[in-house]
């Protein structure tokens, strides 16, 4: 892939920056107002950047994410009396730029690791693990997600409690494991997972659930051999 410097280098690029930093900017101020519905509207906007189609406009999004004053006000913004829609969404947002925007292997390939990166993944994981007993399932699923994706091995001990409760979360419990379990998890938390999975799988109506639930199931037991 292109460098920095070739992306930048693109006439259009100036464009790109002016736009999606305004957008930013204004969807943070958003979010730190403490208006549910403003700040419903500044998630949204970030959603959308955070999941736009990687190329050459994702740079400035990368940027205005990494950089430390809009780094510390994002997740700073997250609150334990927010609604937990809100919390959701904006890890949901937060580990999507993780993946896209930091990590993902072609995007960025001509990135190097800076101290930027680096920072950006140790705040999100600060941030994640206050809200692992958060009373909502939904956060502590994207919570588990997260600290997945950071390679911490609590991941799993949350899902295996919550997936328990909220046999809906096998879908993003899937995806985890698909990307995630080879880094952190251990063989204790795999018969765990599995043991509770099976139950899901035989006592769900929902075929989704069942579906989602014996994939995961299979790529333990793939695990294990």
């Amino acid at each position: 892939m292109a460098t920095a410097e070739i992306i930048k280098a693109n006439s259009r690029y100036q464009k790109w920056e002016e736009k999606a930093f305004s957008e930013l900017d204004t969807a943070l101020h958003n979010i730190l107002s403490g208006d549910v519905v403003l700040q419903k509207a500044g998630i949204k906007k970030m959603l959308s950047y955070s999941t736009q189609e990687l190329g050459g406009r994702s740079l400035p999004v990368r940027e205005w994410f990494l950089n430390h004053k809009n780094r510390e006000q994002c997740f700073g913004s997250i609150k334990m009396d927010m609604p937990a829609k809100l919390i959701s969404d904006l890890f949901r947002c937060f580990h999507f730029v993780c993946e896209r925007l930091i990590d993902h292997s072609v995007m960025w390939a001509d990135f190097p690791s800076t101290q930027e990166t680096i920072d950006y993944k140790d705040r999100l994981h600060q941030t994640v693990l206050q809200f692992t007993t958060h009373p909502s399932a939904d956060v502590r699923v994207d919570v588990a997600y997260c600290l997945a994706l950071l390679g911490d091995t609590h991941a799993w001990d949350i899902y295996t409690n919550t997936v328990q409760k909220k046999s809906s979360c096998c879908a993003w419990l899937r995806a985890a494991i698909e990307r995630y379990s080879a880094q952190s998890i251990t063989d204790s938390q795999k018969q765990k997972l599995k043991s509770v999975l099976l139950t899901i799988e035989n006592k769900s109506n929902n075929p989704s659930v069942k579906r989602n639930a014996r994939l995961v199931i299979d790529i333990i037991e793939e695990a294990t051999l």
